[in-house]
């Protein structure tokens, strides 16, 4: 069975990662970023408390190809930001993205997910 989607409300998504954030004692390294190391807080949070952001350039062209076949309005995916079906559409969307990679120049992203887990 496919990947289904399941979101919490906003107010309760701010509150149970903020709950995480503050009882946190675990610190990570991060060096990818500016290329500057920084220390960050280990939170771990349960798959229902994270959403997809819908203007995400990689995802651009595939959400505007669905909005044009299906008829929706141009800001669908964008206004449904916490709707569970959009995100169900983002995250069908990403998981082809991330199974094609591109040419040979680009590995597949579920191929490096599967080696190095999330970060």
């Amino acid at each position: 069975m496919a990947f289904q989607v399941h979101i919490q409300g906003p107010v309760v998504r701010q509150s149970k990662i903020a709950a995480s954030a503050q009882a946190s004692r675990e610190h990570r390294d991060f060096y990818e970023f500016r290329n500057q190391k920084a220390s960050l807080k280990l939170v771990r949070v349960a798959q229902d408390l994270l959403i997809y952001r819908m203007e995400n350039f990689r995802t651009y062209i595939d959400q505007n190809t669905y909005v044009t076949r299906e008829g929706k309005p141009q800001n669908f995916f964008f206004s449904g930001q916490e709707n569970e079906s959009i995100q169900q559409l983002q995250h069908d969307i990403l998981a082809i993205l991330a199974r094609r990679g591109r040419a040979d120049s680009v590995v597949p992203v579920s191929t490096v997910l599967k080696a190095e887990r999330q970060r």
